[in-house]
């Protein structure tokens, strides 16, 4: 991470849904606190699987610093000061703990506010996902790269319009998704 947004590095799986997850992750998640909020009865479920989440968040997070050696490429990426973003999914799993002794109204609005921040993200920066042009590293969005996993071409040689039909495609299947979280959040009645 750095004043830019930072870099990603892979390793294995399915390259198409590790892509994505940058890019349509934030819009599932969302929906499905929005309707969770609404629809679960143990609101302590959806609790620790955030709790859960965060938990993970930071330990890839602090990973590079104990599992490297001193040739290990990632820590010479790892800066001090990425410790401060530690304190972010700490404070989250804190707050998780705090609501899970909370009023069941406060429960339900705290999954609806991350809820919604969620599916803000992932419009947020649509200028990322429609970003033709090499970014400042050198490397390309992961609409494009997406883009060329199926199509015959590199993600450096990718013609424009085939780009630009994958980036309307996932900002359409952002809309969809949030579409769909406040539909399944208003339709269905909350339970007493």
């Amino acid at each position: 991470m750095d004043a830019d947004g930072g870099v990603a590095i892979t390793g294995g799986g399915w390259q198409s849904l590790v892509l994505l997850g940058g890019l349509l992750g934030p819009a599932v998640c969302g929906s499905v606190l929005l309707m969770v909020s609404t629809r679960a009865s143990k609101l302590w479920i959806p609790y620790l699987v955030l709790l859960l989440f965060f938990a993970c968040g930071g330990y890839y997070m602090i990973k590079p610093v104990w599992m490297s050696t001193a040739d290990y490429p990632l820590l010479a990426q790892w800066h001090t000061t990425h410790l401060l973003a530690l304190l972010l999914p700490v404070l989250m799993m804190m707050a998780c703990l705090f609501l899970l002794r909370a009023a069941d109204a406060w429960q339900r609005l705290a999954l609806q506010v991350l809820g919604i921040i969620m599916c803000y993200s992932a419009f947020s920066d649509t200028s990322y996902i429609f970003q033709y042009a090499a970014l400042g590293n050198g490397m390309y969005s992961d609409a494009r790269v997406f883009a060329s996993l199926f199509l015959p071409f590199d993600a450096q040689a990718l013609p424009w319009l085939a780009f630009v039909f994958f980036a309307l495609l996932i900002g359409v299947l952002n809309f969809v998704l949030l579409g769909l979280g406040v539909k399944g959040a208003l339709a269905l009645p909350q339970p007493r």
